[in-house]
């Protein structure tokens, strides 16, 4: 009774430690290896993994023994004796039936699976005493098989052991599905990629001759009122075009690895100056007041200015975009010991409880009030998030819930000023 509840124990020791392992989503190869390394020698002194490729073809993935050499013999052995068809054990059989195999006593069993005697000589080197080989399925298709063998340590695998082997089976299977579908969810997203980057691309070309165009009708002597108001609702379309063509542009180049920060010292009062500048015809179309509280000491960062500009910006635009006519907008800057917070606030629509977490995903937008439209790609605060955190810094979004306004606070390392030189008595 003691040794069965000591195989009950090591069993359920090394399935949370597997389970634990194949809970790490990613290539599914390597999982398996490293499933290799904690089953032996816990659970086995030989463990194997075959799986079956796209074509069809049986693949041996890993091998695994304490003894390198020992490896080398099963690669012999599948040399001098490759599967074929009718191969009446192990991966190549289980995978082929479906059907598990449990040999509590290998020897006995080489008589009847070795091909001839030099096949059942080669079986003997290995020194298998006892051996499990299970099927790992994928939505009822036989996807792969793993192998357990027992050698020097003289175990005997028990029902115990076979329904541990079994059971690890499945979560293997499982781990399988999640990778692939991890790998088809990457393939997406490249492809999603490249078509934003040339879809941007594409859109840019024909913007420089419509404002060229815009321009020309602007400057005639003789223009009548109708052309006039065209020609400006032109002009603030095409402007608008243009920063949904830029977003997607950055998009591009963050996805594709080709954003570099330009660093250099700067100061806070500048960035906040410029990131305004572009953002007052937002705030002047919506009417809104904006407050702008900096520290009178300057607040030196090292930084790309126009990146943060462009943080702030998009900042100061999402207030604008989500508050009445009219509202209140406030860009708030301060010093707290080794970094600057800068508070973009408003008194517009606020951020419902689910999507404060969400907001500086790609695409989410909140919902608007009245009868004013979201515009936009939804892809703002995550550049605003990604530059941030390439400046070594973080941003959150804070709201009470819908119609009570919203707070973005970013922090960001500030460059420590040098102390003043005292001046000699001598007044030099």
């Amino acid at each position: 009774m003691g040794e069965r509840i000591l195989a009950e124990l090591e069993a359920a020791r090394f399935l949370a430690q597997a389970g634990a392992t194949l809970a790490q989503v990613g290539d599914y190869h390597s999982t398996l290896e490293r499933i290799a390394s904690l089953a032996v020698p816990t659970f086995a002194d030989w463990f194997g993994v075959h799986v079956r490729e796209p074509e069809g073809a049986i693949r041996r993935l890993a091998v695994k023994h304490r003894d390198p050499a020992m490896e080398a013999l099963v690669v012999e052995i599948y040399r001098r004796y490759p599967p074929s068809e009718g191969t009446l054990y192990g991966a190549p059989h289980v995978m082929a039936t479906g059907e598990a195999m449990w040999l509590p006593d290998f020897e006995k069993a080489i008589p009847a699976i070795a091909r001839d005697e030099e096949h059942a000589a080669l079986f003997r080197k290995l020194g298998i005493k006892s051996f499990i080989c299970v099927p790992m399925r994928s939505q009822g298709n036989v996807v792969g098989a793993l192998t357990f063998a027992t050698a020097e340590s003289g175990r005997v695998y028990d029902d115990i052991h076979f329904a541990a082997a079994t059971d690890l089976a499945a979560r293997a299977a499982i781990a399988i599905e999640n990778a692939q579908l991890l790998d088809a969810m990457r393939h997406d997203d490249r492809r999603k990629d490249e078509f934003l980057a040339v879809l941007a691309h594409e859109l840019r070309n024909p913007l420089a001759p419509m404002r060229n165009a815009i321009e020309i009708i602007k400057k005639r002597d003789a223009i009548d009122p109708s052309t006039q108001w065209a020609a400006s609702v032109l002009e603030r379309q095409v402007r608008q075009l243009s920063r949904l063509v830029d977003d997607l542009l950055e998009m591009s180049r963050f996805s594709t690895g080709r954003i570099e920060l330009r660093r250099e010292r700067i100061q806070l009062h500048d960035v906040v100056n410029h990131a305004v500048e572009s953002s007052r015809p937002a705030i002047e179309r919506g009417r809104h007041e904006l407050h702008l509280e900096l520290p009178h000491d300057p607040i030196e960062l090292d930084a790309d200015g126009l990146r943060l500009a462009q943080v702030l910006s998009n900042l100061l635009n999402n207030a604008a975009k989500y508050t009445e006519p009219g509202g209140q907008v406030r860009l708030k800057a301060s010093l707290d010991g080794d970094e600057v917070t800068i508070r973009v606030s408003d008194n517009g629509d606020g951020i419902p409880d689910g999507l404060q977490e969400k907001i500086f995903d790609m695409f989410v937008q909140g919902e608007r009030q009245g009868e004013r439209t979201a515009g936009g790609l939804g892809i703002g605060l995550t550049l605003v998030r990604r530059l941030v955190e390439l400046h070594g810094g973080t941003v959150q979004a804070f709201s009470d819930g819908p119609g009570k306004g919203s707070d973005f606070v970013v922090r960001l390392p500030a460059l420590h000023r040098q102390p003043a030189r005292a001046q000699s008595a001598g007044g030099k």
